[in-house]
C-alpha cells in the first residue's frame, strides 16, 4: 500500500496532502492490526497468516477469526 501510494505521488496522480492522508490511514490500519494480533496472542508471523486466510474469509470462505487464530498458531 505504502509503495502504491508513493508510486502514486511520484507519477503526480495525487497531491502531497492527500499522500499525507493516505499514510495517516495506512499507520491507523497497521496500529489496529497489531492491536488484533496481541488480543489474539498472535506473533507478527501468526497475525500475517491470519491476515491472508482472513481475505478468503472476506471473499466469502472460511471460518470465524477465533478459529482463524486457532489454525494460524
Amino acid at each position: 500500500m505504502l509503495e502504491q501510494t508513493l508510486r502514486r505521488y511520484q507519477n503526480r496522480a495525487v497531491e502531497a496532502a492527500q499522500v499525507i492522508e493516505e499514510l495517516i490511514a495506512l499507520a491507523k490500519e497497521m496500529r489496529a492490526a497489531s492491536s488484533r494480533g496481541e488480543a489474539l496472542g498472535l506473533s507478527e508471523e501468526e497475525l500475517a497468516f491470519l491476515r491472508c486466510i482472513g481475505d478468503e474469509r472476506q471473499r466469502g470462505h472460511g471460518a470465524g477469526e477465533l478459529t482463524l487464530a486457532q489454525i494460524a498458531r
